[in-house]
């Protein structure tokens, strides 16, 4: 585990979210990264469903604080259950509503591959680059709200996202 992963950890699980979910979702990120770098677009894309299911577990934890079976995460409930939580500030705005849809856009490019595409360039690629910037968004937005530490510590972990750097 990166000192990055370690401090995500660190912070998260301080407010309620547990261990093991937060490590299997930075696992199945990384997983993400190395998949889109060794250009194996399916595997990358199928991972994101997996980051997806587990973003929003995390969630769920996070606002109910209660734990998860990871073996019974239901993305569609929990989708749900995070969308239709009060939000009273715009934190809340970005994590129950923002970072969900996007976990949302994620699970459905996983679960739809074989719809159509224009042949010209390798649609796996279209749909993985897209998904990878996409997972990049969500964790960025967890360190960015989440993660105490002095800004330029937060400002760091974020760029190391933004630049690939977080494997």
């Amino acid at each position: 585990m990166t000192l990055d992963s370690k401090i995500i950890v660190s912070q998260l699980n301080k407010l309620g979210v547990s261990k093991s979910l937060l490590n299997n979702w930075l696992d199945e990120y990384k997983k993400i990264k190395n998949e889109f770098l060794k250009q194996q677009w399916n595997t990358c894309i199928s991972n994101c469903g997996l980051f997806s299911e587990y973003t929003v577990a995390i969630l769920k934890e996070l606002y109910e604080q209660s734990p998860i079976n990871q073996n019974n995460i239901h993305f569609d409930n929990f989708y749900k259950d995070c969308i239709q939580k009060s939000k009273p500030n715009p934190e809340d705005e970005i994590l129950l509503l923002a970072v969900p849809h996007a976990a949302k856009t994620i699970y459905t490019i996983r679960n739809k591959k074989k719809g159509a595409h224009v042949k010209a360039i390798d649609p796996d690629y279209v749909d993985s680059l897209f998904v990878t910037s996409l997972s990049d968004y969500i964790l960025s937005q967890f360190v960015l709200l989440k993660c105490k530490g002095t800004q330029n510590d937060v400002a760091n972990l974020i760029q190391n996202i933004i630049e690939k750097k977080f494997l």
